[in-house]
């Protein structure tokens, strides 16, 4: 029986297959996301608002290990999808390479069914341990 796919599944999981539009939107949301906060931070300090400024710091803090636990997870699965293993995904944690790995991986087109599943934006339909 193969399992939907979920928001939980989209951000959080390892296991299956990602296209480029949706990996694409997944990046955007978490981009813009950051984008906000820190445009709320700057207002903050503008305003000599500590209290704001502090909350505001903390939930920087906070969607940022969350966005990039997501941005790796979801580029894990971008990495299935071409048809490589998961690890390749970590090149995005090198800094002098990291943006032209996301461009590639926003470029670079699906490849066909292979062992980490049958379907593109889908969990994988293979039984892990």
């Amino acid at each position: 029986m193969e399992r939907e796919p979920t928001p939980a599944w989209f951000f959080f999981s390892p296991f299956g297959r990602l296209s480029r539009r949706p990996y694409g939107l997944g990046l955007l949301f978490w981009f813009s996301l950051l984008a906000a906060l820190v445009a709320q931070l700057f207002a903050a300090d503008r305003m000599d608002a500590d209290g704001y400024f502090i909350i505001l710091m903390l939930a920087l803090i906070l969607i940022s290990i969350f966005s990039i636990i997501s941005i790796l997870m979801m580029t894990i699965k971008r990495v299935h999808d071409i048809g490589h293993s998961g690890l390749f995904a970590f090149v995005i944690l090198v800094p002098a390479v990291s943006l032209i790995a996301l461009i590639f991986f926003l470029v670079f087109p699906s490849g066909p069914s292979n062992i980490f599943g049958s379907r593109t934006n889908w969990p994988s339909d293979r039984q892990r341990p």
